[in-house]
C-alpha cells in the first residue's frame, strides 16, 4: 500500500537561502536513509518563506532495525531546524481526482 501525505512548514527569512543549499547538497546517508524507511517519492515546493512537502511511502516497507544511519539523520534535522520559523505540520487532503 502506498501512502500519500503533504505537510506544510515556513521558514525563518533569513534562512531561505540555507535551506535551499542544504537541499542542493543532501548527504548520500540521508538519501539511503529515505530508501530504507520506503519513500518513493519526496518533493518540497516554496512560495516565499512557505514550504510544501508531499511523501509517497510504501508502507509494505519497513527498514530493519539499525540499519538507517541515525547520527547522519540527527545532523540533517539540526541543520534544517535551525531554518524553520514553524516546523512541519501534516495537512489534510480535501479533494482527490484520478482519471480512469
Amino acid at each position: 500500500m502506498i501512502q500519500h501525505k503533504t505537510y506544510l512548514a515556513t521558514l525563518k527569512p533569513e534562512m531561505i537561502a540555507e535551506y535551499e543549499r542544504l537541499h542542493n547538497e543532501i548527504p548520500a546517508a540521508n538519501c539511503e536513509n529515505m530508501r530504507k524507511a520506503g519513500i518513493l517519492s519526496l518533493r518540497i515546493y516554496r512560495q516565499g518563506e512557505r514550504l510544501i512537502m508531499t511523501v509517497e511511502r510504501d508502507l509494505s516497507i519497513t527498514p530493519l532495525p539499525d540499519s538507517l544511519d541515525t547520527a547522519a539523520e540527527q545532523t540533517w534535522q539540526r541543520l534544517t531546524g535551525e531554518c524553520f520559523a514553524q516546523k512541519w505540520q501534516e495537512i489534510p487532503q480535501i479533494f482527490t481526482f484520478e482519471a480512469g
